[in-house]
């Protein structure tokens, strides 16, 4: 059974990666989630925000790291009662949605969240816990468009929630048809730099199940599509040549241009590759800033480097 169709399930709908194996470089927690990968029906019979503000994301987020029971909205639903369909997987046990009270100064619609409990303890190459941790670094940066799901590690439970994304569509089922060539491009550009600068040796580039499309909407309530990354499970190691993004070719769109990056993502890079290891760890927010965690970001912070480097981008060392 391929243990990324959970990408596919869930994510069909989702961008909450579930514990799926990644048998890379330490990482890795079984578990697998089959079913229809096209199903749409989801949600149905939950009151939830589909497009909820940040507010109320960091609000349901922070609320449930300090007490679940008063963050909750109603009681915790199984994968298969959200998802409107059979669930199976190794994991299911440590998996469930969450639907999270929001800010009432923003919204009166719960927020749906993944919550994942962790496999084994080992912090470092958790699979949820790096899409935490990659979150927290970009997001640090002020990047407006983050790739990775807005997420929180919540160590008394040993477990991560990570916000559920509406009309998820991944690269390996197309673009969406209503998204203009110029703006596949950018979003194309997005996903190639994080996911390569994010160390991922399982990116879309080489599995088309783990980069895709969302559907957002702005504050007029115009919806657009943007690219987003899943299952940073295998992140935080040395993707091949053929991931680097002038060298890929996703969707038919070619090698990366530098026209095409987003300027958010150039400021977040540069950031990166002038920070210092500490900082970097800081941002991240690992719990503890040892040789571990420096090394996971100076990975993190030579990618940057390089690919601002390709491209002819000033960026100013670290002091």
């Amino acid at each position: 059974m391929d243990a990324r169709k959970l990408a596919r399930i869930l994510l069909a709908v989702v961008t909450l990666l579930v514990a799926m194996p990644a048998w890379t470089a330490g990482c890795g927690a079984p578990g697998d989630v089959e079913a229809d990968a096209d199903q749409v029906a989801w949600g149905v019979g939950f009151d939830f925000d589909p497009f909820p503000p940040r507010e109320s994301i960091d609000f349901a987020m922070d609320r449930y790291a300090k007490d679940p029971s008063s963050a909750r909205a109603r009681d915790p639903v199984s994968l298969g009662e959200f998802f409107g369909g059979s669930a199976d997987s190794m994991n299911i046990s440590r998996l469930r949605v969450e639907l999270l009270k929001p800010n009432p100064r923003f919204s009166d619609r719960p927020v749906a969240f993944l919550h994942a409990e962790y496999y084994d303890g080992d912090m470092y190459w958790n699979n949820r816990y790096k899409d935490v941790q990659l979150f927290r670094l970009v997001d640090s940066t002020g990047t407006r468009m983050n790739p990775f799901p807005e997420a929180i590690d919540v160590p008394q439970e040993g477990s991560s929630i990570l916000r559920v994304w509406t009309d998820y569509r991944p690269v390996s089922k197309g673009a969406p048809s209503d998204m203009p060539d110029s703006t596949l491009r950018t979003e194309v550009a997005r996903i190639a730099v994080w996911s390569y600068v994010s160390g991922n040796v399982d990116g879309p580039a080489s599995n088309g199940s783990n980069g895709g499309f969302a559907r957002f909407t702005d504050a007029s309530g115009r919806k657009f599509w943007r690219g987003v990354l899943i299952d940073a499970g295998a992140a935080w190691n040395t993707p091949d040549a053929g991931q680097r993004p002038w060298k890929t070719n996703i969707l038919g769109t070619g090698s990366v241009k530098k026209e095409n990056i987003p300027e958010d993502v150039v400021n977040g890079l540069i950031q990166i590759a002038g920070s210092s290891a500490v900082d970097l760890a800081s941002r991240s927010r690992f719990a503890n800033i040892d040789d571990g965690a420096k090394d996971i970001v100076r990975g993190i912070r030579g990618r940057a480097q390089e690919v601002l480097d390709n491209y002819g981008i000033h960026w100013d060392p670290p002091m």
